[in-house]
């Protein structure tokens, strides 16, 4: 299983991985498509399917790591992913939402997004 590969950057990068290893043809047939990583996410956690691509930070978040083997795509295989955070405009929560942004720069939370498997721009994993 793997997500949308149209309206995702994980599928897209799935389909980018697949296309390198010369293996994006071949599986076409055996690929079920779901919207997000998060529904991949429940089929294998549900084992209703036999393989999928998720993120890394769905794979180490879970207790048991879903009770299956892990490959951690190499990040050349595929366009980096870019993740972001927002205030929305409109929010009536501007300054817990402010708070929210300003702790997301702080070096522990940049810590626990890391080892969550992103890569953290200017962080120095060995600050431990």
């Amino acid at each position: 299983a793997i997500p949308d590969t149209e309206k995702t950057a994980y599928g897209r990068a799935v389909q980018q991985v697949l296309q390198k290893l010369n293996l994006w043809e071949r599986l076409q047939a055996k690929i079920i498509i779901k919207k997000t990583t998060g529904e991949v996410y429940r089929q294998i956690s549900n084992r209703q399917v036999n393989a999928g691509f998720i993120s890394l930070s769905q794979y180490l978040s879970s207790a048991e790591n879903l009770g299956t083997a892990c490959w951690i795509v190499p990040q050349h295989l595929h366009q980096p992913i870019h993740h972001g955070a927002v205030i929305v405009r409109t929010t009536p929560h501007l300054e817990a939402a402010q708070a929210l942004l300003e702790f997301l720069h702080h070096p522990k939370a940049l810590k626990i997004i890391h080892d969550f498997g992103f890569r953290v721009p200017g962080f120095d994993k060995t600050d431990d």
